[in-house]
Parts: C-alpha cells; structure tokens; sequence
C-alpha cells in the first residue's frame, strides 16, 4: 500500500520540482540578441553568450525548458507559456547549435 502510494506521488513530485524551477523568472525580462540572452530579475541584471550554453533539458511532461550555462548551473527555467517560447527555442537552435 505504501509504495503504491509513493509511486502515485512520486509523478506529482516530479513535476512540482521542474515547475518550482521557473519561480525565480516568472516576472524576469528576457531579451534576446545576436551576440546573448540577456535576463533582467527586479534589479538585477545578467547575459549569457549564445556559446555559453552548454545543455538544454526540455522537461515534454511539464512544459519546462531549463537552460544550462559554462558552469554547469541552471542559468533560465521558462515554461512552454511563456510568450516568445517558440522564438526562443528558435533562437537556441540557431545560436547555439543546440537542437530541442
């Protein structure tokens, strides 16, 4: 009974983890160039080469795409919602070399 509990839970907390993720940008300016991609959080302010991402995770089951910069660090979690999504990835395709 327990495990199948667990196991019931188990995708529920999956998917809490990624969504959790993309608090930090829900009110964050993105702004995408040539050269980077630059991400505006209240004051502070931050850019991130196109050559500098490294790896992109795209969670299908929670609409998350998660973007990893030189250190090896989440640098932008965003959901499918966000407006511009297809730009971006399109950006990334392009950009970075990186296929999503």
């Amino acid at each position: 009974m327990f495990l199948a509990a667990a196991l019931l839970g188990g995708g529920n907390l999956y998917m809490t983890v990624h969504g959790l993720r993309t608090l930090p940008y829900m009110n964050a300016t993105i702004t995408l160039s040539e050269d980077n991609i630059t991400i505006k959080r209240g004051v502070k302010t931050f850019s991130v080469d196109w050559a500098s991402v490294k790896k992109v995770q795209h969670v299908v089951s929670t609409q998350v795409l998660h973007l990893y910069g030189d250190d090896g660090k989440i640098f932008l979690s965003v959901t499918e919602q966000l407006k511009g999504f297809h730009l971006l990835v399109a950006c990334l395709n392009e950009k970075s070399g990186l296929k999503i």
